[in-house]
C-alpha cells in the first residue's frame, strides 16, 4: 500500500525535523543540517522504490521581512541579522535538495497561523504524542501538523 510521508522541518543550527505518516508522529528529534540532509537523501530513494510519496513542509524565513526590537545595541542586532541569514541559507539549501530530488516541498512563511513555540506540555495535548521533545522538533512537527 502506498502511503504518504509528511516532512516538518526547522532549519538552524538545531534542526527541527518530524515524519508524520498517517497523521501520527513516527519521528520526530532536533538533527544536524547534514544528519536531515542525509535523511532526506536517504527518504527520498526508498520512496521511488517503494512507491511511496514524500511531502516536504520547511520553514523558511526568506519569506518574511525582517525587523528589528528598537530597544537592543548594534552588536545584537547584527546578531540577529547572523542568525537569519544562516536559517535562510539553510532553509534554502533544503529546498533545493527536494527539488532535485523530485520531491514536493512547501515553503512555510513563520507566522503564529503555525502554532510554533509550543510548550512541551501543550505540544503533548494537541498531538498525543508523549515522547521528549526540544522546542526545534516540535515547531517541525506543526509545520505539517494537520495537513
Amino acid at each position: 500500500m502506498n502511503s504518504i510521508l509528511k516532512i516538518g522541518i526547522d532549519p538552524g543550527i538545531n534542526t527541527g525535523y518530524t515524519e508524520l505518516e498517517n497523521g501520527k508522529i513516527v519521528f520526530i528529534k532536533t538533527l544536524t543540517f547534514w544528519t536531515a540532509v542525509k535523511r532526506l537523501e536517504i527518504l527520498a530513494a526508498l520512496s521511488q522504490k517503494e512507491k511511496n510519496q514524500l511531502q516536504v513542509f520547511i520553514e523558511d524565513p526568506g519569506l518574511i521581512k525582517p525587523t528589528f526590537p528598537r530597544d537592543v545595541n548594534q552588536a545584537v542586532k547584527q546578531k540577529i541579522s547572523q542568525d537569519v541569514g544562516r536559517n535562510k541559507r539553510d532553509a534554502q539549501l533544503l529546498i533545493e535538495l527536494c527539488e532535485q530530488k523530485g520531491i514536493p516541498v512547501t515553503r512555510v512563511r513563520p507566522s503564529s497561523r503555525t502554532m510554533t513555540k509550543l510548550p512541551a506540555d501543550k505540544f503533548k495535548m494537541i498531538t498525543k504524542y508523549t515522547g521528549r521533545t526540544s522546542e526545534h522538533a516540535r515547531d517541525a512537527c506543526m509545520l505539517v501538523w494537520g495537513r
